[in-house]
């Protein structure tokens, strides 16, 4: 029960929770009854169709299967896709279905099920030209090269077109809204080291008021005996062109 709030009374399977403002009420998080799985370790030539036709087979009320095209348009997906189920129940009861049994046979692969992320910021046209994604609760003894080096070892790392590491935080851009979608899903849940990474569409930043608040008082929590090397030199000497959101 959130700390802000004043009193619980329970009702069979409902509940009434009293805030002590409207303002606190405004903030409480309110459940997600996502319906939609993302799958990896699926056959890069596979269509939709086919993947329906399999995740039919072994789930019941899957409504439909969305993938993307390679970056070359030689393979019709980049060996992901989302299922999308009539409700959240038939999601979940999916989701347990198919992690009991990850090994395909006739792929000869096991596939990786998790959540899909939802995208709340659909609607929201500040995010509509977002190609960047905010990853928060790295390492405090991150840097841009550790960071990079790892997320090389789970996705292709040709279609980064900037980074930017300070403090536990980090803005990572891409070259299409789709390959920073992709992004946001591996690196949610990611663990590095003993911690566990959130991934997030970030707002482009001159619509996003807090982020260089956020930021600052991130790095002044920082130890001070942990010195970064500048930004805007890795950048660089990395990655071309300007970080814009």
């Amino acid at each position: 029960m959130s700390t802000c709030s004043l009193l619980l009374i329970l009702k069979g399977p409902f509940a009434h929770v009293l805030y002590i403002s409207p303002i606190v009420i405004k903030k409480a998080s309110m459940s997600d009854d996502n319906c939609v799985l993302f799958v990896m370790g699926i056959p890069v030539h596979s269509t939709k169709d086919e993947l329906f036709e399999h995740f039919s087979r072994r789930t019941e009320r899957l409504q439909s299967v969305t993938t993307r095209p390679s970056s070359n348009f030689n393979s019709p997906n980049r060996g992901f896709c989302f299922l999308e189920y009539a409700n959240h129940s038939y999601a979940a009861q999916a989701r347990r279905e198919l992690l009991l049994d990850p090994y395909v046979q006739e792929w000869r692969s096991e596939i990786t099920v998790n959540w899909s992320i939802p995208d709340k910021q659909k609607n929201d046209p500040a995010y509509e030209p977002s190609k960047n994604i905010f990853v928060n609760n790295l390492p405090e003894d991150i840097n841009f090269q550790r960071l990079m080096s790892f997320l090389a070892q789970h996705m292709d790392v040709s279609h980064y077109v900037n980074c930017k590491v300070i403090g536990t935080k980090a803005f990572i851009g891409f070259t299409s809204r789709d390959e920073a979608e992709f992004a946001l899903h591996i690196i949610e849940g990611m663990k590095i080291g003993d911690r566990v990474l959130h991934a997030s569409w970030a707002r482009p930043m001159q619509k996003n008021r807090d982020r260089d608040r956020l930021l600052k008082q991130d790095y002044a929590s920082c130890n001070a005996r942990l010195r970064f090397p500048s930004i805007s030199e890795e950048s660089e000497n990395h990655w071309p062109g300007n970080f814009n959101y």
